[in-house]
């Protein structure tokens, strides 16, 4: 009896081992049409061609296949589908794969590896800075940007003193509505 008249071994060939009716034609010798034929014959279950191509031309069987690296907003991301922190499609920015073999560990969510010349695919360990929270790297960025003298490296004191400013909010109109609303909002919750 030849091998794909045999239901089991049918069976283990095409939906355990996942092998086209082309592969296991080519192992027994015959046609694919004969293949399919004792599939149907058999009432073993046939694969869509979506499912049937799957896999097939991911990763290096792709024509398209560029050593998974790509470029995303002008960030570089390495395909890494074991990282812990991996996007859906498995890939990582290489700014925190750089900074992550500095440091020896993996990066935690919210750090940031920032770019000091702001050029976001260049990741020499020399150009990146780690941000603990994301926060802090915003606030980095909003100083910077509101305040000119950052980049001359003069002082990074604001230009009136603290106090000043205190006495600006405490004398506006808005803060004396947002303090009633929130003394409003207090009474409502003690009171439920």
């Amino acid at each position: 009896m030849k091998l794909y008249k045999n239901k089991e071994w049918l069976e283990q060939k095409y939906l355990k081992e996942k092998l086209s009716t082309a592969e296991i034609a080519k192992e027994c010798g015959v046609t694919d049409t004969n293949i399919s034929y004792w599939l149907v014959k058999y009432n073993i279950p046939i694969r869509s061609q979506s499912e049937a191509l799957k896999g097939k031309f991911c990763g290096v069987k792709n024509g398209n296949y560029k050593g998974g690296r790509k470029k995303h907003k002008g960030y570089i991301l390495i395909f890494k589908p074991e990282h812990p922190f991996c996007d859906k499609g498995g890939y990582v920015p290489e700014h925190r794969l750089v900074m992550e073999e500095h440091l020896g560990r993996y990066l935690i969510k919210d750090e940031v590896a920032h770019h000091i010349n702001e050029i976001r695919d260049d990741n020499r360990i020399e150009n990146l800075k780690l941000f603990p929270t994301k926060g802090k790297h915003h606030y980095f960025h909003n100083k910077r940007e509101k305040n000119p003298r950052w980049l001359s490296g003069k002082s990074l004191q604001p230009d009136y003193p603290k106090k000043y400013m205190r006495e600006y909010y405490k004398n506006s109109k808005r803060a004396k509505i947002n303090y009633l609303l929130q003394i409003d909002r207090l009474i409502k919750y003690a009171e439920a």
